[in-house]
């Protein structure tokens, strides 16, 4: 679970600072997070969220959306598309921003580089669970 440290920069946006490795490759440990309140999230946005039940604040996409609450995940697990593996269910109103882009070794990482790279990691946390659903497939039939 990536969680972190807030930064307020301003009104326009805020900075998380991501502690652990549940976002890799996109997210690396001690990344800076520019985030910014979204009230038009959709699927697979990286969120910042506050995690009620482990009183964390965490950084993850999101995998689903149900009712008045979004259910997230981190890409860097084999469970990615494993039914109720690893996913923290949060209420909208625990979404503190999406995540628009990364400070990484004083290099900003945002706007359409940010999405490219964000759209990359999405398919390679597809790509990493296809042995596991075939293998599973293969030892169902």
């Amino acid at each position: 679970m990536v969680k972190g440290v807030f930064y307020p920069m301003s009104r326009i946006f805020k900075c998380f600072e991501s502690r652990g490795f549940s976002m890799l490759p996109l997210i690396k440990n001690k990344d800076i997070l520019l985030f910014s309140h979204d009230s038009k999230l959709k699927l697979f946005d990286i969120v910042i969220a506050y995690h009620q039940k482990s009183r964390k604040v965490l950084c993850h996409r999101i995998v689903k959306f149900e009712g008045k609450s979004v259910v997230l995940h981190g890409d860097n697990s084999a469970s990615f598309f494993r039914a109720s593996a690893g996913f923290e269910k949060v209420p909208r109103s625990g979404i503190k921003g999406r995540v628009f882009g990364i400070i990484r070794n004083k290099r900003v990482i945002a706007g359409n580089e940010f999405k490219v790279r964000s759209a990359i990691c999405l398919i390679l946390a597809g790509i990493r669970v296809l042995p596991f659903l075939i293998n599973k497939h293969i030892l169902s039939s």
